[in-house]
């Protein structure tokens, strides 16, 4: 008498995967990881400056506000550090006009890989701005009133010599990629801070 077969055996059998299928399907998803990958990259980028930028307007607001409340004018200076052998680009008030950070004083600090770079930054237009920003070499104060201003003569005055207003950009620079990626904190004549980004698709600066 021959043994009845079991109909789930053959269906069990047939739905399985076998090693060809899934070798294939890991190596679309190996595709599929590798073109995005990029994507991934330049968004991750973006939000790191995106960030530093917030923190370095922070930062000049808090300076703004402590030259209004001393009823003086203050200096914000650069300067790189190095930390744990890596390089990071500081921001910081000059409140005893040495030209040196020290304790107390408002400071910002980049991430690793994003520094402060003009000589090298796409051009944002004055049209954009609505001011004409200062030469990157002139360092920006803030008087008693909390306006930007520049040093002539001994006096904080927020005309420049040439008799416009007093404004200024900083631009951020994240080159650690095969593209670099940009930001800039526009302070303006009124001494607020606005932030901007770099799109590298439509090749101009766009407002956050």
């Amino acid at each position: 008498m021959r043994a009845n077969s079991h109909p789930g055996a053959s269906a069990g059998a047939s739905a399985g995967v076998s090693l060809l299928e899934l070798c294939v399907v890991v190596a679309v998803m190996l595709v599929v990881a590798a073109s995005a990958l990029p994507t991934v990259m330049t968004a991750m980028q973006q939000y790191r400056l995106r960030t530093a930028g917030r923190d370095v307007a922070a930062m000049l607001q808090r300076s703004r506000m402590r030259a209004v409340r001393d009823g003086r004018h203050y200096a914000v200076q650069e300067r790189q550090v190095t930390q744990s052998g890596l390089s990071y680009s500081q921001l910081f008030l000059d409140q005893n006009g040495n030209g040196s950070y020290e304790a107390g004083e408002a400071m910002v600090q980049l991430p690793a890989g994003v520094r402060f770079n003009s000589a090298s930054a796409p051009a944002l237009a004055a049209a954009s701005l609505g001011y004409t920003p200062q030469p990157s070499s002139t360092a920006l104060s803030f008087n008693a009133l909390g306006l930007p201003c520049v040093l002539r003569n001994g006096i904080c005055t927020n005309w420049d010599a040439n008799g416009n207003p007093v404004g200024v950009v900083y631009f951020l620079q994240d080159s650690r990629h095969a593209a670099s990626a940009w930001a800039a904190v526009a302070v303006t004549p009124a001494g607020r801070a606005r932030l901007w980004q770099w799109s590298v698709g439509s090749s101009q600066w766009l407002p956050l």
